[in-house]
């Protein structure tokens, strides 16, 4: 699913009946991660393009119901309706590191070099 018209952003305006800028990829296994929040136009995949780990996917911004820029990621288990952790890769902020496969705890600052 892809949806990249929408502009408006129903937080600031309640009366606006916006949806947040939307990309959902299936993955090989069945599982589907949903990005929402993106820009108008500022999903870069179009609907039945097959996405590579590491690719661009698009630019962050704060359509729908969004308080400000940020991008929302949902990993939606196959046949789960629970949540479910997926790991980064990351570089810690106090030390510089870079972690793989690392799951963030509370309150830790992160950099994304995904």
């Amino acid at each position: 699913m892809v949806i990249s018209d929408q502009s408006g952003n129903s937080y600031s305006d309640p009366n606006c009946n916006c949806t947040a800028n939307t990309l959902v990829i299936e993955h090989q296994d069945g599982t589907q991660t949903s990005y929402y929040h993106f820009p108008q136009n500022g999903v870069y995949p179009q609907y039945g393009d097959q996405v590579a780990r590491g690719a661009k996917i698009g630019v962050v911004g704060n359509t729908g119901y969004s308080t400000g820029p940020h991008l929302h990621i949902q990993v939606n288990p196959v046949g789960d309706l629970q949540s479910e952790q997926f790991k980064f890769e990351v570089k810690l902020a106090a030390q510089g590191n870079v972690k793989g496969c690392y799951i963030p705890v509370q309150g830790e600052q992160l950099w994304s070099t995904n």
